[in-house]
């Protein structure tokens, strides 16, 4: 099966800001 369009924008949007939240911890 494959992801819908709101699933990839979830993880999208999770990663993103998992990834931003790093930079600011680590900053």
């Amino acid at each position: 099966m494959f992801p819908t369009t709101s699933e990839v924008t979830t993880v999208t949007t999770q990663l993103s800001s998992s990834h931003s939240t790093d930079e600011k911890i680590s900053g």
